[in-house]
């Protein structure tokens, strides 16, 4: 059996539930983030982009749509968005 591969874009917005539940459980956003400024965040970015969508057309289209470096340009551009949502995620300036 194998997992399901969920976008960083749906990972960080997965968090930001999470962060916002945790809030609430333990009564304010400053306790929330006394609480997780001790958690160690770990992200890895790997080649799902590039292994699981561009070079398997038979399940993705990418390689239809786009050139290979037009496809390394989009996907530059969306890890950068995600990058930036990262930080400041994990620096929490979002309280």
């Amino acid at each position: 059996m194998q997992g399901a591969t969920i976008s960083l874009g749906l990972q960080l917005a997965n968090h930001r539930v999470i962060v916002s539940e945790i809030a609430t459980k333990l009564g304010s956003p400053d306790l929330a983030r006394q609480y997780l400024e001790k958690c160690l965040y770990y992200l890895n970015i790997g080649n799902n982009d590039y292994m699981g969508n561009y070079f398997r057309p038979q399940l993705y289209p990418a390689s239809r749509i786009y050139s290979l470096e037009q496809y390394a340009q989009a996907l530059i551009e969306e890890l950068s968005l995600n990058l930036q949502v990262s930080i400041e995620i994990f620096c929490f300036t979002y309280y």
